[in-house]
């Protein structure tokens, strides 16, 4: 999407004319026009919610673009694609929003999550303009409330793509899969889906290491945009591979998956190489065995705290706290050349199988610290953990 002549106008003027005797002249009362330029503006997009019935919801999320409806609301063009059909980039800032309301029958009350936007009633037909010069972090979610049915709203924005995080530190990724979102510079699709599995998670570096399915159950999708996710079932085992061999890494790597181990399983394996003889990274529930077998690395990481010592127990119960949400795990200085086979996620085992919902691999040469817990607080403040 390109952009030209980013801007809001606005103003509100009334003139008062002097009276007495001997008085002449007017005073402008209010401001005349403005325009507010947002040269830096990379987003724009507008979408309607139309009121079928009372009490009808339409909930933008602010980031993503997605608009949902909960009760009897036509949306149309909410879907997080732009005018051209193609996936949004997520939004770092937004500088205006303008909602238009067209009343027959009701009222329109907008509500946010996000501090940075008021709580409004529309009592009555009319505008209500929102705007930002320097930006205000998208984040969040904006409600309107239709309290009858017939009535409508346009809301239109302009906002800021954020920099993907990856481009933003200047790294050059391995791998860099996501189910939501852009690591880098890119403009696919994050998954493709087939009769509710997920059958690739695209690979957005230049490698074209995508995650496709290799075990006995495919990995089907949960949740959609940002909540998007790829579910490794409790029955059989769930793979999703790289079909890269360990010795295509030359050199130290740092990984980060971000995961949310569930099931009854309570001893599963993250990242292996296929099987359970050697080449693989573990957590047990009760097991003072080491978390990397036939590996080599430095610090293990838990959301940016690091797991020490390496036992497979602190590891599992590192990431099942909280047990209702995604976490992070990470690997410093990882010697992935060490795998004797394909890097995969999970593991091709029934008792080890890895079981849980998928958001992120990342896969990138060694790494500062610091770098390192960029990308980490990167993926906490997308995803909110």
């Amino acid at each position: 999407m390109n952009l030209t002549r980013q801007a809001a106008t606005f103003g509100l003027v009334a003139t008062a004319a002097t009276t007495g005797t001997n008085v002449v002249g007017s005073n402008p009362i209010g401001t005349r026009p403005t325009k507010a330029a947002f040269p830096d503006a990379t987003v724009a997009f507008s979408f309607k919610a139309t009121s079928a019935y009372a009490s009808a919801i339409a909930t933008w999320e602010l980031q993503s673009g997605i608009v949902t409806a909960t009760g009897y609301v036509t949306i149309l063009d909410g879907d997080g694609n732009d005018f051209e059909g193609a996936p949004m980039t997520v939004l770092d800032s937004i500088y205006g929003v303008l909602i238009e309301f067209t009343k027959v029958n009701g009222t329109l009350t907008i509500g946010s999550t996000d501090a940075n936007f008021p709580d409004v009633v529309l009592a009555g037909s009319g505008s209500l303009l929102l705007v930002a010069n320097d930006g205000e972090t998208a984040g969040g979610t904006m409600a309107l409330t239709f309290s009858a049915a017939g009535d409508s709203a346009v809301v239109s924005v302009v906002g800021k793509a954020a920099v993907p995080i990856l481009d933003a530190l200047g790294v050059v990724p391995a791998v860099a899969a996501s189910m939501a979102r852009a690591l880098v510079a890119y403009t696919g699709s994050f998954y493709d889906e087939s009769a509710g599995d997920v059958t690739k998670v695209w690979d957005q570096s230049a490698n074209g290491r995508h995650l496709t399915n290799d075990g006995t159950t495919n990995a089907t999708l949960s949740g959609s945009a940002l909540s998007a996710r790829a579910v490794f079932a409790s029955t059989g085992y769930t793979v999703l591979t790289t079909s890269t061999l360990g010795s295509a890494f030359s050199g130290g790597h740092d990984v980060f998956i971000v995961f949310d181990p569930v099931g009854a399983s309570d001893q599963q394996i993250l990242m292996s190489r296929g099987g359970t003889a050697n080449d693989y990274i573990a957590m047990d529930n009760g097991s003072s065995g080491y978390v990397l077998t036939g590996l080599t690395s430095g610090n293990l990481r838990v959301d940016d705290v690091i797991i020490y010592p390496q036992y497979r127990d602190v590891l599992w119960d590192a990431m099942n706290a909280p047990s209702d949400e995604l976490n992070i795990f990470s690997v410093e200085d990882l010697g992935l050349s060490d795998f004797a086979g394909t890097v995969m996620l999970g593991v091709k085992d029934g008792t080890w199988r890895l079981e849980g919902s998928f958001a992120e691999l990342i896969i990138t040469p060694s790494l500062s610290d610091a770098d390192h817990s960029a990308i980490i607080t990167n993926i906490q403040n997308f995803y909110g953990t």
